[in-house]
């Protein structure tokens, strides 16, 4: 599976890879170009190392005035995220999750929900507490009301 290399700073794909062909130190010939249809040249030179990896997307005339097109020699920036290399292929990861049908669901809750085993019975005029309004406070008695400015 090939991902596309992406320059870090801005954020432009300069080539493509594969993960299984990186490892360190990093050589330009594990590198490929952008596509193989429209003549791009390879992002790096072949026998070039991390150390004179320069972006194809600066056109700065001098190449070796050029930015990294990724910071770090072990990490590079690609369409899923960042690849560590030698480590698992960045993007979405698939866990196996179980599913539980109601009965076991009921199941779970009523243990958690009520250790001890006996049954909750509630009153039939069993009702919720009313939570307090917020109202103005009312004046006291004998006080004259403040005047408007």
């Amino acid at each position: 599976m090939e991902l596309k290399l992406i320059c870090h700073i801005c954020r432009e794909q300069i080539g493509r890879f594969n993960p299984d062909d990186i490892k360190l130190p990093l050589v330009g010939h594990m590198f490929k170009a952008i596509d193989d249809i429209h003549g791009y040249p390879p992002p790096f030179n072949a026998k070039a190392t991390w150390n004179y990896f320069h972006c194809l997307r600066d056109n700065n005339p001098d190449k070796t005035l050029r930015h990294r097109p990724f910071p770090a020699p072990d990490t590079i920036l690609t369409d899923k995220g960042l690849y560590k290399v030698g480590d698992r292929i960045p993007g979405p990861v698939t866990y196996e999750v179980p599913v539980y049908d109601q009965e076991d669901l009921a199941k779970e809750w009523d243990e958690r929900s009520n250790p001890d085993g006996k049954k909750i019975v509630l009153p039939l005029n069993y009702a919720k507490p009313e939570s307090k309004s917020k109202s103005k406070p009312k004046a006291k008695k004998g006080s004259k009301p403040k005047a408007k400015k």
